[in-house]
């Protein structure tokens, strides 16, 4: 019988599963849409349990597409620093908050007076934000304190779906360094910072590689899927941080641009990245694993999210809401367009910059405005891989491009004219699904990872008359940007 593995990976969006065979080609897919609550504003958050049923749901579809296949392994991806306490059967006593919820402002303050923002960055590898699991922690026990009674344990939505379908407390080093307690030199919890915080270090779950096994399928989950009881369970970790396993960039490659509700480029690496030029230039590290330890990352906190909120703002035209906002702006002059900065969900290292719209005019229309929030995308990305480059010393000589708006190949045409250099599309699409399939064929040592070869699709060149307008209003975004993060 012929051998596969699969994937699952929970988003902000989308839940998705996949069934790869071990040369890491997609064999079965399956989709459902994700539900984000908002229960006040400025409170957003996730049903685990409406996301339970979802990964429960795009299992058994691939399961049935798939009768002829030997299971071998799962594996599952995360959305980021997405937390909920849960009690000792792995119940959710709350909605999960989500990963760009900043509520935990005060609590944020608390961690630093003890501990420095550079400090904080040395031991994480992160930049102190109200976003990550710490301060969301201390938010939920100083919000409801009577749950503290019954909490057994504190997860992220990976750490949640493990437990679902295996029992297992177990998380993977990438989600880990999401919480803002993991050092991740030392590949531990902080349990002096917990100690000091008051917060029981064993809320935490066991935290292993990532393409590692944290248990095997639960007998009531595989009959209700349809797969065999017994299949190991496996680590996969951060969306993107999967997504850079199936686009080919954790081996011969060397560069991803992930583009979802958020924009991410990320690099493996064999080293952290330093310390210092990695604090000035807004750049974060995490763990990776095998020959290449660790990862850096820049990040955009409001890529599709940003075209999601335009369309909630100013209405969503009838039909392919995506093809028909690309027709739109490239109805719009590259010239004639404002500047948009893309900040409306803050910085990596700057939770309180904010979104702008520059040089607006009263001639400009609803397509200005869409070419100019695509194009503001583009100039943030190239904002943020040029740093990255400062501190690498180093140049990339294009990039490799997944998620949703890599289908576009407008916009990526623009992308690449904007950024002046090449891009590549793998043909899998969805690489953290994908990436999480991958790595539990690795964890179960059925694939390796350094001899698949990634096929790409299709490559984007600059174009040189795009590209040469883009040169002229890059410095322009530049100084509005600097000026909102102000």
């Amino acid at each position: 019988m012929k051998r596969c593995v699969l994937g699952v990976d929970m988003g902000s969006t989308n839940t998705k599963a996949i069934a790869s065979d071990l040369e890491g080609r997609q064999i079965a897919y399956a989709s459902r849409r994700t539900q984000m609550h908002s229960s006040r504003r400025g409170f957003y958050e996730y049903d685990l349990e409406e996301m339970w049923e979802s990964a429960l749901a795009c299992l058994k579809e691939v399961a049935e597409q798939i009768c002829d296949w030997e299971v071998c392994a799962i594996g599952v991806s995360s959305l980021g620093e997405t937390n909920v306490l849960a009690d000792a059967e792995g119940k959710p006593l709350h909605r999960a908050i989500a990963w760009f919820d900043l509520r935990a402002a005060e609590q944020e303050k608390r961690v630093r007076a003890l501990r420095s923002d550079r400090e904080i960055y040395r031991r994480t590898g992160q930049f102190l934000s109200p976003k990550f699991g710490l301060c969301k922690l201390m938010w939920i026990l100083d919000s409801e304190p009577e749950l503290l009674l019954r909490a057994k344990h504190f997860f992220s939505v990976e750490d949640f779906i493990l437990h679902r379908l295996s029992g297992a407390a177990a998380t993977d080093a990438s989600i880990a360094s999401r919480s803002l307690c993991y050092d991740i030199r030392k590949r531990q919890w902080d349990a002096e910072l917990l100690s000091e915080l008051g917060i029981p270090a064993g809320f935490f779950p066991e935290v292993l590689e990532g393409g590692s096994i944290a248990g095997t399928l639960l007998p009531e989950v595989a009959r209700f899927c349809g797969l065999r009881s017994g299949i190991p369970v496996c680590t996969g970790g951060h969306d993107h941080a999967c997504a850079l396993v199936a686009s080919g960039a954790y081996g011969q490659y060397s560069v991803l641009d992930s583009m979802g509700t958020s924009e991410t480029t990320i690099c493996a690496l064999k080293t952290p990245v330093d310390e210092a030029q990695g604090f000035a230039n807004g750049i974060c590290c995490y763990p990776h694993f095998g020959q290449k330890p660790y990862r850096a990352i820049t990040s955009m906190q409001a890529c599709g999210a940003s075209v999601e909120w335009f369309l909630r703002a100013f209405g969503a035209p009838e039909g392919d809401v995506y093809s028909s906002l690309f027709r739109e702006a490239a109805s719009a002059d590259a010239l004639d367009t404002p500047i948009y900065v893309p900040y409306i969900r803050g910085l990596q290292e700057n939770s309180r910059a904010a979104g702008a719209f520059t040089g607006l005019k009263d001639a400009h229309e609803r397509r200005h405005m869409i070419r100019a929030l695509m194009e503001g995308l583009c100039f943030g990305l190239r904002d943020r891989l040029e740093s990255y480059e400062r501190t690498q010393h180093c140049r990339f000589d294009s990039l490799r491009v997944v998620g949703g708006l890599a289908q576009s190949e407008w916009f990526l045409t623009v992308k690449a004219s904007a950024l002046n250099r090449p891009l590549e599309a793998p043909a899998c699409t969805e690489a953290a699904a994908m990436g999480a399939a991958m790595l539990a064929g690795r964890a179960v040592n059925a694939i390796a990872l350094e001899d698949i070869s990634v096929k790409v699709a299709r490559r984007y060149d600059p174009d040189p008359a795009l590209a040469e307008i883009y040169a002229r209003k890059y410095p322009e975004y530049l100084s509005a940007a600097r000026f909102v993060k102000q």
